[in-house]
């Protein structure tokens, strides 16, 4: 989701097929929200989620990351 995220609206093979899945919900406005419209609600939003705060974190955490910022 995140690598697709500014990619929402292309009509990418990955995203289509996920929408096509029944079961298989894709929301891209959990990361573009804290991307472009940043806020205190959708941090928060954003942290709800546990796969999104790990990533937040590992890469926070990370050599790479660190050297990257």
């Amino acid at each position: 989701m995140i690598v697709f995220s500014h990619r929402y609206s292309k009509g990418d093979r990955f995203i289509t097929e996920a929408e096509q899945e029944a079961d298989s919900i894709v929301d891209f406005t959990i990361v573009r929200d804290v991307m472009y419209k940043y806020s205190k609600k959708a941090q928060d939003r954003y942290f709800s989620f546990p796969i999104e705060a790990f990533l937040f974190a590992a890469f926070s955490l990370s050599d790479e990351g660190l050297h990257f910022l």
